[in-house]
């Protein structure tokens, strides 16, 4: 139920709480939905980063720092081509729903991607330096017109 993204998704799971046992129900109501539930949250959870592949790059590589820069770029264009593939056959088999409103930004941002042209950076430096900080910068300054969600 707390995972329902949409409200017949969780009235369903309801409904069947509620055939188990009317009780379980009265009390989840009585706590309030959008306290716990995905599908009657009033805040927008999709503005909070949970990851940061800046940060997962440096992290899974590490040992190869090392290496001569061709070498590195190539051990790196390697993992994200190995991350690509492993998330698009998992994706393969995620039946997860999402809003109509979720939906349609992810449509409009795949129209918007499939015309856009990034320029490849690499970004070096120790921790703290604002690496990542400077190339959201970019991405949003060149994007600036563009819906990103």
């Amino acid at each position: 139920m707390a995972r329902a993204y949409t409200v017949q998704d969780f009235d369903y799971y309801m409904a069947e709480v509620n055939r188990i046992d009317h009780r379980v129900k009265t009390y989840l109501y009585e706590i309030g939905y959008s306290k716990w539930s995905r599908a009657h949250s009033t805040s927008n959870r999709t503005m909070t980063m949970t990851s940061n592949i800046a940060k997962s790059l440096n992290s899974a590589t590490k040992d190869a720092r090392d290496l001569p820069i061709t070498r590195l770029l190539e051990e790196m264009r390697k993992l994200i081509e190995k991350w690509n593939y492993d998330k698009s056959k998992e994706a393969l088999y995620t039946n997860t729903k999402l809003t109509t409103n979720y939906e349609s930004i992810l449509a409009d941002n795949l129209e918007i991607a499939l015309h856009m042209m990034c320029p490849h950076m690499l970004f070096y430096g120790p921790p703290g330096t604002e690496k990542t900080t400077t190339d959201l910068a970019i991405v949003f300054k060149d994007h600036a017109h563009q819906q990103v969600a």
